[in-house]
């Protein structure tokens, strides 16, 4: 009976460190990917479905956004005062990683924390 609950552990401890070894993808099939250049419509796409993904909160978005890669990571930026000495210490918090993938023939954006996906329709993506 010991050897039993003892091959049973080392089973449920195997178990867990090939599920951390597995990398899931959001959809069956997608593939990272990069917009060569944005359009006017796809960069208000882009940027209303980061705020979307951010429960409504404004951020900058780039127009080179997922151009040279398939992340896009957003920083709380450092407040500094007029001697340069940062006065706002908000900046140690962790910042955002979106992800951009597409699937058949659907480009979408994700918030890599929480999973969150919105497809993004006007996006051209090459993957």
């Amino acid at each position: 009976r010991k050897i039993s609950k003892w091959l049973h552990r080392v089973s449920l401890v195997a178990l867990g460190l090939i599920t951390l070894g597995c990398q899931t993808t959001p959809y069956a099939g997608s593939r990272s990917a990069t917009i060569a250049v944005h359009s006017q419509e796809s960069l208000v796409e882009l940027r209303q479905a980061v705020k979307e993904l951010l429960n409504g909160r404004e951020v900058l978005v780039s127009a080179s956004a997922f151009t040279k890669s398939n992340r896009l990571i957003i920083q709380r930026k450092a407040i500094k005062g007029p001697g340069g000495r940062i006065i706002d210490t908000r900046v140690d918090e962790k910042p955002l990683i979106f992800e951009l993938f597409a699937a058949n023939g659907q480009c979408y954006v994700m918030r890599k924390d929480t999973g969150q996906i919105k497809p993004l329709a006007r996006a051209n993506c090459q993957t």
